[in-house]
């Protein structure tokens, strides 16, 4: 039916539409759970979908294998797939034989709306706020279950900042926001990222940060 829509130029909402039905479905027995989620994520992926599958040669029964839902003997592969050939390897640099000190920080999650006392067990993609429901509480410093709370990472940054001697730089790398990607927009990306940011600013002051950008900080994420 997807590829039928396709071809008969239906517009991008009849197409959320149908995708929004099939994501609902796919998760049937917990639908109360799943339908915001499917209601927020397809049309935050959609402009960037449907372009895809628009100018590629995929036939439903590809779309079937490349989503795992079909067996991978069964349908046929998409033709038009080429890719560059293999660089010619690079050689080993020089080294100089003297070491530095550095720091590695990434994949942060903070989630703003995380809360002590709200359940970890919600069924959702991403559960510690108020609103959620369940029997296992979050605590104070986190939850393995959940994103990172803005406790455990100013713990974090306080730490780092009494360390001795002090890194010569902080390499981050990025992944800021929470994984609520049903509910993010371009202005909430650069907002969290701007958070972090100014934790970073504020504990550690005196140390070079060389930043980089992870697949969570673009909207819609795994954008590249």
């Amino acid at each position: 039916y997807g590829d039928v829509l396709l071809t008969q130029n239906k517009t991008e909402t009849e197409l959320e539409t149908l995708v929004i039905k099939a994501c609902i479905d796919f998760h049937l027995p917990n639908y109360p759970v799943y339908k915001p989620v499917c209601e927020g994520l397809v049309p935050e992926f959609a402009p960037e979908v449907i372009p895809i599958f628009t100018y590629m040669d995929f036939d439903p029964n590809s779309v079937c294998d490349l989503l795992g839902f079909c067996s991978a003997n069964s349908v046929s592969k998409p033709s038009n797939l080429v890719f560059p050939p293999k660089p010619a390897s690079i050689p080993k640099p020089i080294t100089s034989g003297e070491s530095t000190y550095i720091l590695h920080v990434s994949d942060i999650h903070m989630d703003e709306q995380y809360s002590a006392g709200a359940y970890v067990d919600c069924g959702e993609p991403l559960c510690c706020r108020v609103e959620n429901t369940g029997t296992i509480k979050a605590g104070y410093w986190g939850a393995y279950e959940c994103d990172l709370n803005q406790a455990m990472l100013d713990s974090l940054l306080e730490d780092i900042s009494k360390l001795d001697p002090q890194p010569e730089f902080l390499l981050w790398t990025g992944d800021n926001p929470p994984h609520d990607i049903w509910e993010e927009s371009p202005q909430n990306q650069l907002n969290r990222i701007q958070y972090v940011s100014d934790r970073i600013q504020k504990f550690l002051p005196n140390i070079t940060v060389v930043p980089a950008i992870g697949n969570h900080d673009t909207f819609p994420v795994d954008q590249y």
